[in-house]
């Protein structure tokens, strides 16, 4: 009985274990050791009580891969998760009301199909930043080093800062060719004038509706690694934007995208 009842409990602390590491993409390489552990004695457990008639409860761990090669719209890109440095999106396409920008065919027809939205709302829209290669983002992110270098900053604390603000290469969003920042079209940009928080709210409240998500959110920095960017958004396709907005992410409960589609990256 006495070892029926240390299966039961470290069953249910792997059952546990296991959630976190699916929920949280990266863990402590402790709590790693220790699933590795609870997996050993659990299995070593169980062929010792094997004349109790209890069967082995398979668990297995999925994890998406830390570099994502192709097929990759839907891939969780963030500070853990990467792109390839060779990764380009197929199918890339100049945006209709922003030639000189390019995103995937169906984000891109999902982009101007808000824009026609937005612009019957009195609220007209321009593109401050879509598509970047791989090389384009190292040279925006050095660039923004370079601003905080200029701060006075040691190069540690510029690169820490900058990327609270831009990704590293390969880490980007943009690479994906289904994420855009944008801007009303009178606007500077980034910033929270009268007419971008116009905007703003308007991508809050219809992004969904067009496939779009707000990748980092207000006060989720601390999950996300970035700072609030609520003119950053990417495109998931329909279904999934739906979904998505209806977990009520927008309220600050603890969603936040890329926790989102890493879920939905184990299941396909």
């Amino acid at each position: 009985m006495q070892k029926i009842l240390t299966l039961i409990t470290i069953i249910l602390i792997f059952f546990t274990l296991s959630f976190l590491y699916l929920y949280k993409i990266s863990l402590p390489k402790e709590v790693k050791a220790t699933i590795s552990v609870v997996s050993t004695s659990s299995e070593s457990l169980s062929s010792s009580t094997s004349t109790s008639n209890m069967e082995d409860i398979p668990v297995v761990v999925n994890e998406a891969p830390k570099v994502c090669e192709a097929d990759c719209s839907l891939y969780p890109v963030n500070k853990t998760n990467a792109l390839s440095e060779k990764y380009i999106p197929t199918n890339l396409t100049s945006i209709a009301f922003s030639k000189s920008d390019k995103l995937i065919k169906e984000a891109s027809g999902a982009l101007s199909e808000m824009y026609l939205d937005a612009k019957s709302k009195k609220i007209n829209i321009r593109v401050v930043s879509s598509y970047r290669s791989y090389l384009t983002q190292r040279t925006t992110f050095n660039n923004w080093v370079n601003g905080e270098l200029k701060k006075g900053k040691t190069k540690a604390q510029a690169e820490e800062s900058a990327n609270t603000y831009s990704a590293r290469e390969g880490h980007s969003e943009h690479q994906l060719g289904t994420t855009v920042d944008l801007a009303c079209s009178t606007c500077t940009s980034f910033d929270n004038s009268k007419n971008n928080l116009a905007l703003y709210k308007y991508i809050e409240e219809n992004a969904y509706k067009y496939g779009f998500a707000i990748s980092y959110y207000k006060n989720s920095e601390s999950l996300t690694g970035y700072i609030y960017e609520p003119w950053h958004i990417r495109y998931i396709g329909k279904d999934l934007a739906k979904e998505f907005y209806l977990r009520d992410y927008l309220s600050q409960n603890g969603e936040y995208l890329s926790k989102f589609l890493y879920s939905k990256w184990l299941l396909r």
